[in-house]
Parts: C-alpha cells; sequence; structure tokens
C-alpha cells in the first residue's frame, strides 16, 4: 500500500515518456556511430555473431527502469527542499551504481549466450571505465532533463495558484461586500446615524468615518494578499466601530492580540469574516448581550486567531451551524495561501458555552 501511495504521488507519465524518447535518441546514435564504423572498416556486423541487438534492449530497459525511479525520488527531494549539496552527492554515487548495474547486466547476458567463456572481472573493469564519462553524462544529461521538467511545472503550477489566488482574492473581497456591506447593512448603519444627529453629533460624525474609511480600505487593498497584523487591527476597528454602534448594549468586544505578532503578517481582511460569523451564531437564537473576544497568539511555529462568544453553543441541526459565503471563501484562500498548513474549527467552548472560530497559519 505504502509503495503504491509512493508511485501514484510522485510517478509522471509525462516526464517518463520524455526521458524514454532522450535515450532511444541516444541508443538510435550510437547505433549510427557502431554501423558507421563498421561500415568504414569493411566488418558488417552480423545480429548473433558480432552484433547483439538484445544488449541495447536490456540496457534500454535497465537505464529508463532506474531513471524512473531516480525521477521519483527527485520530485521527492524538490517537495523536500532538500540541500544541493546533498542532492549533488546523491546523484554522483546514483550514476556510479546506474554504470555497474549496466555492465552487471551486459556480463550476465554474455555469459547466458556464451560470448564469455567466464567471468573476467578485470576486463569488466575496463570495459567499465572506458564508457563511465559517457555514462556519467547521459545519466546527468537525463538528470538535467528530470529538473528542468519539474522547476518548469513548478513554475506553471506557481502561476496558476497565483492567477487562481488573485481572483479568490477579489472574490472574497466583493463576497464580503456584498454579504457584510449588503443593503440592510447599511440601512442600519444609517440610520444609527440620523438617529446620532440631534442625540450625538460628534459620535454620529465618527460613524460615518469609520463606514467611508472601511469602504475605502477594502476598495484600495484589493490587490494585496498579506496585511501586518497591526494594519489588519487597524482595518478591523472601523468596523468595530460600525458594530458598537449598531448594537450600542447588546455587544462587547475585548481584544487580546500578542505584541509580539504585530508585524507578522497574516492573509488580509482575515479577521472580517470571523466577527461576522460570531456575530451570526451568538444572534441566531438570542437577543441578549453578547461578548466577543478576539485573540491572537502564538503556538509552535503558527498564528492562532480565536475569535470566540459567549453566545448559546450551536448544534448540528441548527440553521447556524453551517458557515456562510465569507468563511468558505476563506478556507479557499488559506488552502491556496498555505495548502494544508492552515486550519479553521467551528466549534463550541471548552466549557460547552459560546462557539470558537479558531483560525491557525503557519509563521512566515
Amino acid at each position: 500500500m505504502k509503495l503504491r501511495n509512493y508511485f501514484k504521488k510522485y510517478f509522471d507519465a509525462e516526464l517518463a515518456v520524455i526521458l524514454t524518447i532522450f535515450y532511444l535518441i541516444t541508443i538510435c546514435l550510437n547505433l549510427i556511430k557502431v554501423f558507421s564504423t563498421s561500415y568504414l572498416k569493411g566488418t558488417p556486423l552480423v545480429q548473433g555473431e558480432n552484433f547483439f541487438f538484445q544488449i541495447y534492449v536490456l540496457d534500454a530497459i535497465t537505464v529508463l527502469g532506474i531513471m524512473v525511479i531516480i525521477a521519483m525520488h527527485t520530485k521527492r527531494l524538490i517537495l523536500k527542499r532538500t540541500s544541493w549539496r546533498k542532492i549533488l552527492l546523491f546523484h554522483f554515487f546514483l550514476a556510479l551504481i546506474l554504470g555497474v548495474a549496466i555492465q552487471f547486466i551486459t556480463d550476465v547476458y554474455r555469459l547466458q549466450v556464451g560470448l564469455l567463456d567466464a567471468f573476467d572481472f578485470k576486463k569488466s573493469l575496463n570495459v567499465f571505465l572506458s564508457v563511465m564519462d559517457i555514462n556519467f553524462l547521459v545519466y546527468f544529461a537525463m538528470l538535467f532533463i528530470i529538473y528542468t521538467y519539474y522547476y518548469f511545472s513548478i513554475i506553471r503550477a506557481s502561476e496558476k495558484q497565483k492567477s487562481l489566488l488573485e481572483t479568490q482574492v477579489v472574490t472574497a473581497r466583493m463576497n464580503m461586500l456584498t454579504s457584510q456591506l449588503q443593503p440592510h447593512f447599511l440601512f442600519n448603519t444609517i440610520n444609527c446615524i440620523i438617529g446620532l444627529i440631534d442625540v450625538d453629533k460628534r459620535k454620529a460624525q465618527d460613524t460615518l468615518v469609520d463606514l467611508s474609511t472601511f469602504f475605502r480600505e477594502v476598495t484600495k487593498n484589493s490587490n494585496v494578499h498579506f496585511f501586518t497584523v497591526a494594519k489588519e487591527m487597524e482595518i478591523l476597528s472601523h468596523y468595530l466601530g460600525i458594530l458598537k454602534v449598531r448594537f450600542p448594549e447588546n455587544l462587547t468586544i475585548l481584544e487580546h492580540i500578542d505584541a509580539e505578532l504585530l508585524e507578522e503578517k497574516i492573509p488580509a481582511m482575515v479577521l472580517q469574516p470571523l466577527i461576522e460569523n460570531s456575530i451570526n451564531h451568538g444572534y441566531e437564537n438570542s437577543t441578549r448581550p453578547l461578548l466577543i473576544e478576539i485573540t491572537i497568539t502564538k503556538e509552535k511555529g503558527f498564528i492562532r486567531i480565536t475569535v470566540q462568544n459567549d453566545g448559546p453553543p450551536i448544534t448540528e441541526s441548527a440553521p447556524g451551524s453551517s458557515t456562510g459565503v465569507g468563511i468558505s471563501n476563506l478556507k479557499l484562500r488559506l488552502h491556496n495561501l498555505y495548502g494544508d498548513r492552515a486550519t479553521f474549527t467551528l466549534r463550541n467552548g471548552a466549557d460547552g458555552n459560546g462557539v470558537e472560530n479558531i483560525l491557525k497559519i503557519p509563521l512566515v
């Protein structure tokens, strides 16, 4: 099972075909050389007497089989980001081993067909040393093809991932605008501002500034993938200011930010959907005062972002137990940015009260 999974993960059929074509070309060139030399010397080659095509077949099968295995392991080394010194040393010994394997198989075949009466180590070693330079050149030429293929594949995948990420970032921001800053959100915020004009003109002005600033930051940074924690909290403060006006007596927001992480980078606008999700769950089946705590800490090479409320716990059958568009887009962005290294968890609090939105991303 492990061998099958290894083969499935690292085998590349397209690369195997490229290596096969390349080595068949080298064999054809070698045959042209052999037949041309024989013709110029006036000694024609006869299959089964002074020429054995089977040796070339065995040589091709051996080399291509080993090179496919080497290509698979090379892909593993690239993904593990192994140092170039270790890779160079590794391939130097493999080139020697491949040359020895070819010589051994050739000698065994010659013994079986009667071309050799007995194994002669010195003669075999002499033949091995006479073609060792050619073997090394062919090996490293094929190795060059392998690395070129994989690095071009990595570049293509990176460009594709970058393009996809840019599309998803824009989509995520637009979804955020259409889901959070939709008409009822604007209507409620503007109503709050109108109600404050006669009661607290200063607060009405501040809320209007928060609203316009938040709009501006969302649109201005549409092509930015990462913010520092400090920048993220700065933009978020305008959003939180609006929420506090909308829920003046029912919503309390506390922030616990590790000062050492303020200059660390996190995905841009990552907190807004977490807070939106926390509010949705908190007010799903309750109108009592809600406490939301935003905590950003370091945890074993990761940044842990927790947005927790003290509202009613979620159940699988509850309508609010599913995540919305904002969280779905957040998960897609995290996957494209970090692969499987980032995680998002939605769960009830440890004591059974409240709901926790937990995001863990690797420290860059």
